[in-house]
């Protein structure tokens, strides 16, 4: 069966892959690895994008951006955040996002926050 939903992954760590591929099999989904040299993500349907924050929030919000010019402005942002950064994430991008989950996360809160952006995952 074809992959119809494309999941684009952005500096996520090898633990919280294995929770977005346990969340979004494979079969069902084609998750790819953003890369910024890459104008032609841009062209390619893309039904989501989850990336970690860093902890310099101005570097998030330039990450942002840079994820937006690729993905388009209508692509949902899971953004995951450490706990220590997550409340000022939240004031400085404001909404740029449409969900966040705080770092590290498990599958249940992962399954959780994709049924907050009802996407019909």
């Amino acid at each position: 069966m074809p992959t119809n939903r494309r999941i684009v992954i952005a500096n996520l760590d090898e633990s919280s892959r294995a929770i977005v591929r346990q969340c979004l099999p494979p079969d069902h989904f084609e998750i790819t690895e953003f890369d910024a040299s890459k104008r032609a993500s841009s062209s390619a349907r893309v039904d989501l994008v989850i990336f970690l924050a860093s902890r310099d929030l101005e570097d998030t919000q330039a990450f942002c951006s840079t994820l937006r010019s690729h993905v388009g402005q209508g692509t949902p942002l899971l953004c995951c955040a450490g706990r220590y950064v997550y409340p000022l994430i939240i004031q400085l991008l404001g909404n740029a996002m449409q969900c966040m989950i705080m770092t590290p996360f498990d599958a249940g809160e992962l399954r959780e926050k994709l049924n907050e952006l009802d996407l019909g995952f």
